[in-house]
């Protein structure tokens, strides 16, 4: 992680950059899950930062367009999602890497023997 960010802030000399702290420019979102194995983690965000400071994600609810778009956002995602699984054969209850006996197409390493 530091590698992404820390350290080349440094190598940049952007000294308001690349840690979170309040007063910085740091936006980070944290989301449930492993979105680089399975994209439907990024719909399940637990904490939000904003230049530096965490966000009550509880306090911010959107207008009604909001909504509206996001609810359309939703649907057009799940459909995305539903076309590529159908079409690569991928399961439909999660995306599971790394671990023995996987059959996702995005597996790309053999699994560990022996423990």
């Amino acid at each position: 992680m530091t590698a992404a960010t820390a350290r080349p802030a440094d190598v940049f000399g952007l000294a308001d950059r690349g840690r979170i702290r309040p007063g910085l420019r740091a936006d980070l979102v944290l989301a449930d899950g492993r979105p680089d194995e399975d994209i439907t983690a990024t719909q399940r965000v637990t904490a939000v930062w904003q230049e530096g400071a965490r966000a009550d994600l509880s306090g911010y609810v959107g207008s009604a367009d909001e909504q509206a778009g996001l609810a359309a956002l939703r649907a057009q995602t799940e459909k995305v999602i539903a076309a590529v699984r159908d079409r690569l054969g991928a399961p439909t209850t999660g995306v599971v890497s790394g671990k023995a006996g996987s059959n996702s197409p995005y597996h790309s390493r053999p699994a560990r023997q022996g423990g």
